[in-house]
C-alpha cells in the first residue's frame, strides 16, 4: 500500500534540494509498482516568499522518479518548464 503523504513529502524535499528552491509542491500523475519500489511521474512548483509581495513562483516543471520501498529516491529526472530569474543584490 502506498502512503501518499510520505511519498509526496519525500519528493518535495528532494526536488527542493536539487533545484535549490524554496517551498516545493508536488502533484502526482501516476504511481506504478517497479521492481521492489515505485515509478512516479508528476509535476512540481517551486515558490519563494517575498516580503510585502507574497509568494512568487521560481520554477515549474515535471519529474519522473524511481523510489525504493521506503520512498527514498533512487533516480530522478527533472524537466523544468519555466525559470524566473532571481534578482541579484547590489551589496
Amino acid at each position: 500500500m502506498v502512503e501518499a503523504w510520505r511519498l509526496v513529502n519525500s519528493l518535495e524535499l528532494i526536488i527542493s534540494s536539487f533545484r535549490r528552491g524554496g517551498l516545493c509542491r508536488v502533484k502526482l500523475d501516476s504511481v506504478e509498482r517497479y521492481d521492489s519500489g515505485f515509478k512516479v511521474k508528476g509535476s512540481y512548483i517551486l515558490t519563494e516568499y517575498v516580503l510585502f509581495s507574497g509568494e512568487r513562483i521560481i520554477e515549474k516543471g515535471e519529474f519522473e522518479a524511481i523510489l525504493d520501498k521506503d520512498y527514498k529516491v533512487l533516480s530522478m529526472k527533472i524537466i523544468p518548464q519555466r525559470l524566473v530569474q532571481r534578482r541579484r543584490s547590489r551589496f
